[in-house]
């Protein structure tokens, strides 16, 4: 009996220090809000990437002056400029996943005829 004991209790005590160690990590790290900053930052990328096709629709039609071009274009510049300086960082290995997925697997690229897809037809080469 004493030898059952003994094991049980070494293995409660290994878990209780796991799930210490885990308890600390999320009290010390809002996972839930760092997600939701991460989706906001995606967000607010995918509105200036729309935006700069809405520019380039314009420029293309000629319905928008170069000092027009220029005003806009340095906006979306700095609003993107404050996305990227209120966006979460991420962990080195998270960097380095995403490096790998983009070079070797060529996730989220895209071939000329996908990109023509996604431009208005007068945009399209």
């Amino acid at each position: 009996m004493s030898n059952n004991n003994s094991i049980a209790t070494y293995i409660s005590t290994f878990l209780s220090a796991i799930l210490l160690g885990i308890n600390l990590y999320c009290k010390n790290n809002d996972l839930g809000g760092l997600a939701q900053k991460h989706a906001s930052a995606a967000v607010d990328l995918w509105n200036i990437r729309e935006s700069y096709l809405s520019l380039l629709t314009d420029i293309n039609s000629e319905t928008i002056e170069i000092e027009q071009v220029i005003i806009k274009r340095d906006e979306l510049q700095n609003k993107l400029k404050d996305i990227y300086k209120g966006a979460p960082r991420t962990i080195a290995k998270a960097y380095d996943n995403a490096s790998q997925a983009l070079k070797q697997n060529e996730e989220m690229t895209f071939s000329n005829e996908e990109i023509n897809i996604l431009l208005p037809e007068k945009l399209r080469k």
